[in-house]
């Protein structure tokens, strides 16, 4: 990663672990949005928008491990 430069993008809802991980890391943590009515799909259009030269991970989460997340809230 180069800090101040790098960016990776995270599901929204998610896990607040990865971003406080990749921040420490120096990393821009972009969030693209997860459609609940659509059974947690992603918002493919949010996402592309995210995408640029210095996106250097997309993390993808299963639907099932988010339906347990969202269980929790």
């Amino acid at each position: 990663m180069r800090p101040g430069r790098s960016n990776v993008l995270l599901p929204k809802p998610g896990f607040a672990q990865y971003a406080l991980l990749l921040n420490s890391l120096g990393a821009e943590v972009r969030y693209y949005e997860l459609q609940e009515e659509k059974n947690w799909e992603v918002d493919l259009d949010h996402l592309e928008g995210l995408i640029d030269d210095d996106t250097k991970a997309i993390l993808l989460v299963s639907q099932a491990r988010q339906r347990k997340l969202n269980d929790l809230h």
